[in-house]
């Protein structure tokens, strides 16, 4: 089901801003992305996202939602978690592709390759081997 959306989006998920509040992103970390990711904090909050996210179909609604907003307030410091998430989800990556093009500015995907998540993923899993980030 989360594939088939995916597929009806092109492979693309629009990441609409968020609001900043006194100079920190939405969910209190630094608005220049460099707030701290521990392990225990990023799992906590991709479990309330998912847990939060399971039935909506609107693909805005979920890369809205605030702890996925808060994961990519994390900025790189969050990108080996999130990247390991997407090694572990390869098949099915939820929504990882959105979080990635936010924190990086980059999106490595062939134009070809939108809309397969697998290949999507291996795109992205090259591109940070690519650059050292693991």
């Amino acid at each position: 089901m989360a594939q088939a959306r995916r597929r009806e989006n092109g492979g693309q998920l629009a990441f609409p801003a968020g609001p900043k509040l006194r100079g920190r992103a939405a969910g209190g970390a630094p608005a220049d992305g460099s707030g701290a990711a521990s392990v225990a904090d990023f799992a906590a909050l991709a479990q309330t996202w998912r847990e939060e996210t399971v039935y909506l179909s609107s693909t805005t609604a979920i890369v809205s939602h605030p702890a996925y907003r808060k994961i990519v307030a994390m900025g790189r410091a969050a990108l080996p978690l999130v990247l390991a998430e997407l090694r572990r989800e390869r098949d099915d990556p939820a929504y990882w592709f959105g979080a990635l093009r936010a924190i990086t500015g980059e999106n490595p995907v062939p134009e070809s390759d939108r809309g397969d998540t697998a290949r999507m993923a291996d795109a992205w899993l090259r591109w940070a081997d690519d650059r050292g980030v693991r």
